[in-house]
């Protein structure tokens, strides 16, 4: 969805609380290029693929959309800032990993707080005019057995 807003030439601010800016960027460009992500953290590259990379980036360069990596973020307060200090205003907020988003009360059940995390990028969304997509892993103990 994010490429596909990209490629439309929308603002995009990308927000990751799990990879670094430099990871989620390659897997962008992976994506956008049929090339393995392996390849480009291993920066091996082999026939047309460097060619092919080149021509995504010329595409991207002349396309009015940007892309705003925000990385991670402490608390809702630095994803407004991340807002509103980029240089072309975001037609969307993309944010991998909403469950790892920082400000909330640990104490309370892990749902309860899902549910404040959700309540509060919803008012966001509707304070911004601008829609919030985010990724969670509900239940990340199930996801390591």
């Amino acid at each position: 969805m994010m490429v596909n807003m990209l490629n439309h030439e929308h603002n995009v601010l990308a927000i990751s609380q799990e990879i670094t800016n430099s990871k989620m960027r390659g897997k962008l460009d992976a994506f956008q290029t049929n090339i393995t992500p392996k390849k480009f953290r291993n920066n091996k590259f082999e026939g047309d693929e460097k060619e092919r990379i080149k021509a995504k980036v010329t595409e991207m360069k002349n396309k009015k959309g940007s892309l705003f990596l925000g990385g991670k973020v402490n608390s809702l307060n630095d994803l407004k800032a991340l807002y509103y200090n980029a240089k072309e205003r975001p037609e969307v907020i993309f944010i991998d990993a909403v469950e790892l988003l920082g400000g909330f009360n640990s104490n309370k059940e892990h749902h309860q707080t899902l549910l404040e995390v959700a309540y509060t990028l919803q008012a966001m969304a509707i304070d911004l005019k601008v829609p919030i997509v985010g990724t969670l892993q509900a239940n990340r103990a199930a996801a390591k057995s």
